[in-house]
């Protein structure tokens, strides 16, 4: 009877050779896994991107399932950290007993990528990362940019209610919106204490994030795509100011 947030993840293709990147991976049932073998591209980055449970919890199965890909994670999940640090660990364990490459999601274009991602032409180096982590390590998440797409990726910070079926047909999904502050608008439901509390923190990344140039959000909850993102952005984070 309240409001089911849903999760969504994005595949993205980074190069013309069809390397692909997925954010946020959702369970692997038979239809993702049939919906991805319907890409052409081969999935060479799998990003969780951030320490809620929803954005990892599946991160064991993918390693199973795409054991020479590279998986990127919250430094705060290998360490520990978070609002379920022992699930995080336990998924950890899980990917490194597939023998998958681990890497840390750091501010910038990933250091790590370097030659070896020149070799491949591969357009993650272009990509861009900003991190809002509170001191606590609580909540820790990373925001990712593609230029070629124009487009950066919300999975806790924000949430998008524009369209929802839920709460369209639902008074009380709606009044659960509305009390969220996603009613029909981007919210930041999540993260609005903690961005209080940290506020120089929280300015900082919306700062950095609104430096880059894309008009578009990819929100992991309720609406999947934001367009005219850099205004919703601007209004969601107005209580920075």
């Amino acid at each position: 009877m309240g409001l089911d947030i849903g999760l969504s993840c994005f595949v993205v293709r980074l190069n013309d050779d069809g390397d692909l990147l997925v954010n946020s991976p959702v369970s692997l049932t038979g239809e993702v896994k049939t919906m991805l073998q319907q890409i052409p591209g081969t999935v060479r980055h799998i990003v969780l991107p951030n320490v809620s449970p929803e954005h990892f919890i599946y991160g064991g199965d993918w390693a199973a399932a795409y054991p020479h890909a590279t998986f990127w994670v919250a430094q705060e999940l290998m360490d520990g950290k978070g609002v379920a640090a022992s699930a995080g660990l336990k998924v950890v364990e899980q990917m490194k007993a597939q023998n998958v490459k681990i890497c840390i999601l750091q501010d910038g274009a990933p250091a790590e990528l370097g030659e070896r991602w020149r070799r491949t032409r591969s357009k993650l180096e272009d990509a861009s990362v900003c991190i809002f982590r509170d001191s606590g390590g609580a909540l820790s998440e990373a925001t990712l940019y593609f230029p070629e797409h124009g487009a950066i990726t919300m999975a806790d910070l924000a949430f998008a209610g524009y369209q929802n079926k839920q709460m369209d047909s639902n008074p009380i999904s709606a009044l659960f919106g509305k009390f969220a502050g996603v009613y029909r608008r981007l919210g930041s439901p999540a993260a609005f204490l903690v961005m209080l509390k940290e506020r120089s923190v929280a300015t900082n990344w919306r700062n950095t994030v609104r430096s880059w140039e894309w008009d578009t959000i990819w929100t992991s909850h309720l609406d999947p795509v934001v367009i005219d993102g850099r205004m919703e952005f601007d209004r969601c984070f107005k209580f920075l100011d």
